[in-house]
């Protein structure tokens, strides 16, 4: 059974990874989306495959998160995204 301790430091870990994620992906987006991008699938917000799967990568590198890549799909959004963590 997880302890209350553990269970908010999942809270802060999911907030920080939240945090991270979004501000890598508004670093991928043009500045002027406009467009709610915590709903919005990330393949319908313009940006590369490519680019998107090296920002998944980077993310993990620098910060230690790791996402499940094998269950990203092109309906996944940025809360769905912060799920996998």
């Amino acid at each position: 059974m997880a302890t209350a301790g553990a269970y908010f430091q999942r809270g802060n870990v999911l907030k920080n990874a939240e945090y991270i994620i979004r501000k890598e992906l508004l670093n991928l987006l043009r500045d002027d989306i406009g467009t709610d991008i915590d709903n919005t699938p990330i393949a319908e917000l313009g940006i590369d495959s490519l680019d998107f799967f090296e920002m998944l990568l980077q993310i993990e590198e620098d910060y230690g998160i790791e996402i499940e890549i094998d269950k990203l799909d092109e309906k996944i959004t940025l809360q769905t995204l912060v799920a996998l963590v």
